[in-house]
């Protein structure tokens, strides 16, 4: 919410949506810590961050938690391999310059790691988690789309590294941007009216049958 409203109120990107940023109050949330936050009009239009990369880092730290600390149906191994490779996986490749995320693109758009029979023990949550790694699928394809259009004088095929590390620099002028159509992650709102709606849903199951433990303490 705090994201949305500074974006729909001063176009304000947070650029830097964690765990460690995000504080849970007995009132609701606070996101903390906007010292790398920019106005959209700021940031270069090259794929350097858009408003897409906070609301997929949302989606990201909600799966983090799901994943370590709720009730599903993989084993602690399981949970330690996703863990690892989603989300601790990067390699150095000078002082200063880090590279990691490919893991990341393909679990959005390919289920990979968490696989389609990944289920959660709460019916809201594991709808919510469907629905946020499906939104995130659908804006990561269109930007590989609209990064690698299909022209046929430049058409070349990548892996899903240089893929990921594509930056979207100017085409050529022959070379016209595929056109997106609208995506879920487009703007807050819709994702918000879900989540919203999750929040508010009566299948929520009951505290015993769903205490949080860290899943990763005895691996």
């Amino acid at each position: 919410m705090a994201s949305w409203q500074a974006y729909e109120r001063c176009g304000i990107i947070h650029r830097d949506v964690s765990a460690k940023n995000i504080l849970i109050t007995q009132s609701g949330g606070i996101l903390n810590d906007w010292d790398l936050a920019k106005e959209e009009t700021d940031i270069q239009s090259s794929r350097h961050h858009e408003r897409m990369d906070d609301m997929e880092s949302f989606v990201l730290v909600v799966l983090y938690h799901a994943l370590r600390y709720l009730p599903h149906n993989k084993s602690e191994g399981e949970t330690a391999y996703i863990i690892h490779n989603v989300f601790n996986r990067w390699v150095r490749l000078r002082p200063g310059v880090y590279k990691g995320g490919e893991a990341r693109e393909y679990l959005f758009l390919n289920n990979g790691y968490i696989s389609r029979d990944f289920q959660l023990s709460s019916p809201p949550l594991q709808r919510w988690v469907r629905v946020a790694i499906a939104a995130v699928n659908e804006w990561v394809d269109g930007e590989l789309v609209r990064c690698e259009p299909k022209i046929a004088s430049h058409e070349h095929k990548r892996t899903g590294e240089q893929r990921v590390n594509a930056s979207c620099s100017p085409l050529p002028s022959e070379i016209q941007p595929t056109a997106i159509p609208a995506r879920t992650l487009d703007n807050h709102r819709k994702m918000i009216e879900f989540f919203t709606g999750c929040l508010e849903a009566e299948d929520w199951p009951a505290l015993a049958d769903d205490e949080p433990r860290d899943i990763l303490s005895d691996v």
